[in-house]
Parts: C-alpha cells; sequence; structure tokens
C-alpha cells in the first residue's frame, strides 16, 4: 500500500505504508478511552466532531487502527490534552520537559 505524500517543494510523492498496528497503537487507544470517558464524551460526538466514520474510534480504542499524526493532534485538541498525553506511561516513553530532553 502507498500514500501520496507532497514534499517540502510541493510535489507528489509515492511512500509506502505501514498499515499495521502495534503494542503502542493500542496503548494510545486506551489513553483515547480513559480521556474520552473522563469527559464524558461518547463515541459518536468525538466521531462527529473529528468528521470520522462512526465505527472509527472503537477501532482506534482498541488498537485495531493507527492514528495519524494530524488526527492525535486534533483530538488531543479536543480532549485538551497535550498529545504526548497519549504516550505517557508507555514502556521506554520518556516525557520531554525542556529544549535539552531532544537529545538522544
Amino acid at each position: 500500500m502507498t500514500a501520496a505524500i507532497r514534499s517540502i517543494s510541493g510535489s507528489i510523492i509515492e511512500s509506502p505504508v505501514d498499515v499495521q498496528t502495534s503494542s503502542i497503537d493500542a496503548w494510545v487507544g486506551r489513553r483515547l478511552h480513559i480521556r474520552r470517558g473522563w469527559l464524558g464524551i461518547s463515541d459518536h460526538e468525538l466521531c462527529q466532531k473529528l468528521g470520522v466514520g462512526g465505527d472509527e474510534i472503537s477501532a482506534y480504542e482498541g488498537g485495531q487502527k493507527r492514528i495519524g499524526a494530524n488526527l492525535l493532534f486534533r483530538m488531543a485538541k479536543l480532549l485538551d490534552v497535550r498529545p504526548a498525553y497519549f504516550f505517557q506511561g508507555y514502556p521506554g516513553h520518556k516525557t520531554i520537559t525542556s529544549p535539552e530532553s531532544f537529545a538522544a
């Protein structure tokens, strides 16, 4: 499977897409489910606000479908958290607290 991506120069390039999900996708999905429940937002309501299909939220929360960066950012805004919230507590995840933390 490939996806069309616009390069910095503006040209369209094809890029392979990894569609398999992993443990981090399941982790992010669980964090989404927890936050949505905490705020009392139904999956239907979140689907409407994000403009995604009715079964999408369930697939994301169950880890069967990977959440893209754009959608993750929009979810974070709607759920009033930073995107890093979705990764907190994941084994090996480091929370970035300062510019110096970006260094490997």
